[in-house]
């Protein structure tokens, strides 16, 4: 191994939350082994389109800024407007044919109007199956994403959701945990 990939990188702060600011030191060599493994376990060619909306300074836009370069795909810089309207979102996801997970948006409901009929969720088992993500549309970072791996299940989740715009979608086992 080169000598320089032992060598720092860079280094990622975080925001401080436990009131004591940290410093993570990253190699090179840690980062070609994440990037690599990265675009093997989730098939990238370079017939992908990648989607960016992280900084360019934060650690996802790492992944963002060398898997092209190291593929030869293209990158789409997304607007950041684009995330508080999910279906804006969508919609230039699509036009730029940026791959997601097959995705159905759950109708829509009012507070004090809760679903009484579950209908709906014949189309999704028929378009992504079981087990399926269920998601809060305005959450992120996991805390607001539900796995069903059932009807019931589905139900339950969706029961406590409440009247809380959420979408379904297909689930890939090789993005879960």
């Amino acid at each position: 191994m080169p000598y320089f990939f032992a060598n720092p990188l860079y280094v990622i702060f975080t925001s401080g939350s436990t009131g004591t600011p940290k410093g993570v030191i990253t190699s090179h060599d840690s980062v070609v082994d994440y990037l690599l493994n990265f675009v093997e376990t989730f098939n990238i060619s370079q017939n992908e389109i990648f989607g960016n909306q992280a900084p360019l300074d934060y650690i996802a836009g790492i992944r963002d800024i060398y898997i092209p370069l190291i593929v030869g795909c293209k990158t789409i810089f997304l607007n950041k407007s684009l995330f508080s309207t999910p279906i804006l979102l969508f919609e230039e996801l699509n036009k730029n044919k940026i791959r997601i997970p097959k995705t159905i948006i759950a109708p829509k409901t009012f507070e004090g109007v809760l679903y009484n009929n579950f209908d709906f969720l014949d189309k999704a088992e028929k378009e992504l199956r079981y087990p399926m993500i269920i998601k809060e549309v305005y959450g992120s970072f996991g805390k607001q994403v539900y796995l069903a791996k059932s009807r019931e299940e589905a139900v339950s989740i969706i029961k406590s959701l409440g009247y809380k715009d959420f979408i379904m979608q297909e689930f890939i086992e090789t993005s879960y945990g």
